[in-house]
């Protein structure tokens, strides 16, 4: 059967589900997760840690450890041919040119990103060698993107190590290596996590330009609804490894269906606020309390008899806007 993606979709993710088998049992990290990513367009991926949006993008790349167990499809096209990268080992050649040439990830912390014992112009260098530039193609184009991404100095950045430089410096030099050859997807782990505000706004708009500029997609990662909201075209709201809601920011925002995607919506600040933050009680279940209901129904103010023993069917409300909970 040959794989086909829809019509201006550059990856489809379908029904995919994540486990981790360990000595007390199975970790369930994401379960039968489905998104699809258009050209150009900007999806970000929403939740409180451990809802599963790294793990969810760790999968696309075949970066998670071997005793993960990963079922469902990944569906991407590779020179015009559509493939389900789920299918293809985390070691072959295939995946590696995915990640030099296709698809690239800002990691969560640049502190532990970036090695330290190798200067910046090795880092950088080595993927575009490995695809076939020569080293001085690599160094040029690496000043030029450094450049382009405001890192100051560069020449004098690429002779020196990560532990010389700030925070902020760090991040743009992983942004400048994500997009040395081009990717077609540029994935966002939650990059300003580690940042403070100023800094934070300033890669944002930074990752803004760059996607309009390169014509790129991005997924971008954060468990920050505020920032989701601002630099993406569509939300994913996801908690305890299932999906919740998903819909464009306009239909997050101000037509919210979930009681968790509302309950994320009243805790963030505002500006004429007094008093006491809006919080969401209680805390995301243990990994290994696993129930056939709602995974959030100890949490939920509006929750019903039925919302224990089965997971809600989707409630579609608009092409782009749907969620899952019994009270539609």
């Amino acid at each position: 059967m040959q794989l086909t993606l829809m019509k201006d979709n550059i990856l489809e993710i379908k029904n995919l589900s994540i486990r981790f088998k360990t000595d007390a049992g199975y970790i369930n990290a994401l379960k039968d997760f489905s998104l699809s990513l258009k050209k150009n367009q900007i999806i970000g991926i929403v939740g409180e840690s451990g809802s599963g949006k790294s793990v969810s993008v760790n999968a696309i790349l075949k970066l998670l450890p071997d005793k993960a167990e990963v079922t469902g499809k990944i569906l991407y096209n590779i020179g015009g041919n559509c493939v389900d990268l789920n299918k293809i080992h985390k070691h072959s050649k295939s995946i590696r040119h995915v990640r030099a040439s296709e698809i690239s990830i800002i990691f969560q912390e640049p502190m532990s990103s970036l090695s330290p014992i190798h200067k910046i112009s090795n880092q950088m260098t080595d993927g575009m060698i490995y695809n076939g530039h020569s080293r001085k193609e690599a160094y040029n184009r690496s000043i030029n993107l450094l450049r382009k991404v405001g890192v100051t100095s560069p020449e004098v950045r690429m002779n020196q190590y990560s532990f010389e430089l700030s925070g902020g410096i760090k991040q743009r030099i992983m942004i400048a290596i994500a997009l040395l050859n081009n990717p077609s997807i540029l994935i966002a782990d939650e990059p300003t996590t580690a940042l403070d505000v100023t800094i934070q706004a300033q890669i944002l708009q930074l990752i803004q330009n760059l996607q309009k500029e390169n014509q790129m997609s991005v997924l971008y990662i954060s468990h920050d609804m505020s920032l989701i909201s601002n630099i993406s075209d569509q939300i994913y709201v996801l908690y305890d490894g299932c999906l919740m809601e998903r819909g464009t920011v306009y239909e997050i925002i101000k037509k919210a269906k979930h009681p968790y995607t509302k309950g994320l919506l009243s805790s963030i600040p505002k500006a004429d606020q007094t008093g006491r933050l809006q919080t969401i009680k209680g805390s995301i279940r243990g990994p290994y309390d696993y129930t056939q209901g709602c995974p959030f129904v100890d949490r939920c103010d509006l929750r019903i008899d039925k919302c224990k023993d089965s997971f809600p069917s989707e409630t579609v409300t608009s092409e782009t806007h749907s969620f899952f909970c019994h009270r539609n």
